[in-house]
């Protein structure tokens, strides 16, 4: 997904990206709101109803201790998706190439449906901004594939999870390009992010999280030679770690 190569090019502004960003902001900032609100007394403090397998949460109730504001922070990394994750070969993180960029983000999520205490799916959106070597602003919204049971949950409550959206970039920075393999890149590229996230089961709703974030166009992975992403294989991938809090 990811190469080390270097090439210039010449990023062509459209007027109204700035514009889409600052619009994306504001759905981020007017949807943490209504989040925010105290839950009803009779609301389940998980989201999920105890006696069903599948639960599907309305998501313009107020939250009871399942949706999630997270803030994180990490450092670009220049190794293909595919090596850091043994899909081909394996590169140990001792061995992985950095590059001089970083990123803070900021997110709000909340659960769609979940199965039981085993698995949910979550919406989320979230907003970051670059800066070293690429400085560009980003935007997505994912939906999150969560699973949640492990049997060591009483010592450590643990979850793992891994998203599929959109991620809108206000520009190309020369670092990204250089991963795009076709010499342009997108502004637009799929949002194929993993995570764990860990906690304490006395003190649940503090999560340290560890987020590998990463946006691609795919060609050379999941998705092939995609028109919407410009026919763009790589972009931009930062090892993250960060704090979420669940109310």
């Amino acid at each position: 997904m990811a190469t080390s190569t270097t090439e210039a090019m010449t990023v062509r502004r459209r007027p109204g990206a700035f514009a889409a960003f600052m619009a994306c902001l504001f759905l981020l900032i007017s949807l943490s709101a209504p989040l925010a609100t105290s839950a009803r007394a009779d609301d389940y403090s998980d989201g999920a109803h105890p006696d069903r397998w599948i639960t599907f949460h309305e998501i313009t109730k107020a939250c009871s201790g399942e949706c999630g504001f997270q803030i994180y922070a990490g450092r670009f990394v220049d190794d293909s998706m595919k090596s850091i994750f043994g899909l081909k070969g394996f590169t140990p993180i001792w061995d992985w190439t950095w590059a001089d960029s970083g990123i803070v983000a900021a997110a709000v999520s909340r659960p769609i449906v979940s199965l039981k205490d085993y698995a949910e799916i979550e919406g989320e959106l979230g907003i970051a901004k670059r800066f070293g070597d690429a400085t560009s602003e980003e935007v997505w919204g994912a939906l999150f594939f969560r699973w949640k049971w492990f049997p060591w949950n009483k010592f450590v409550k643990t979850s793992i999870a891994v998203s599929t959206g959109l991620n809108y970039a206000r520009k190309l920075d020369q670092l990204e390009v250089a991963q795009a393999g076709n010499h342009e890149g997108s502004k637009l590229l799929h949002f194929l992010t993993p995570e764990i996230a860990l906690s304490m089961p006395e003190h649940p709703q503090y999560e340290l999280v560890f987020r590998f974030h990463h946006r691609s166009g795919g060609k050379h992975f999941l998705l092939g030679d995609t028109k919407i992403f410009n026919s763009t294989a790589g972009g931009a991938q930062y090892a993250t770690v960060g704090l979420r809090y669940r109310f």
